[in-house]
């Protein structure tokens, strides 16, 4: 229950900041990865190991949040958490409803006072790092690495160990020199 009363408590504020937004008076800043993502999606310098991969997929981790292929853990919520984090749902969407319903023909203050380029400009950047981590982990399989370098249901092949030259055949006759068929 700790984490449903610190998620309300961090939304709420989220949600009553929400106006400050419309006015673009507040704004988040565009993570470095996505800014670096945004200009070149497909850039393939210095990711050629397993180890820059997963780093690389990580800053996008964070600026993005966890990738489809990421295990859940909804799963091992009981039915009292559940119906917690479903009531700070509503309980949010309640108070952003409110907060946003204080300003008047919305849609023209957030064109007036740039707020909705600013958004459009942070939706490009976050589609930038969606394809960006996808490419890397399209890396990751060529680079035969583990998740989350690679998607998680991508199985490396293991590597394969030197073998010793084959002892020739005792059942078969040598080949003579030159006598090969044309």
């Amino acid at each position: 229950m700790g984490a449903t009363v610190s998620d309300t408590a961090n939304g709420v504020g989220g949600a009553v900041q929400a106006p400050l937004r419309d006015f673009n008076l507040m704004r988040d800043a565009v993570p470095a990865a996505l800014l670096r993502a945004q200009q070149n999606p497909y850039d393939t310098a210095g990711l050629d190991t397993c180890p820059a991969l997963l780093i690389a997929v990580g800053e996008l981790d964070v600026a993005l949040g966890p990738d489809l292929d990421t295990p859940s853990e909804s799963h091992h919520q009981d039915a009292y958490n559940k119906s917690a984090s479903y009531a700070a749902q509503a309980a949010l969407d309640a108070v952003k409803d409110t907060a946003e319903g204080v300003i008047p023909m919305k849609t023209w203050v957030r064109k007036l006072s740039g707020a909705e380029k600013a958004d459009k400009q942070a939706r490009k950047a976050i589609a930038a790092g969606l394809a960006r981590r996808a490419f890397i982990k399209g890396l990751g399989v060529m680079h035969n690495c583990a998740w989350p370098a690679a998607p998680l249901s991508f199985e490396p092949t293991p590597p394969r160990t030197a073998t010793a030259p084959r002892a020739p055949d005792p059942t078969r006759p040598p080949v003579a020199q030159g006598s090969e068929k044309n």
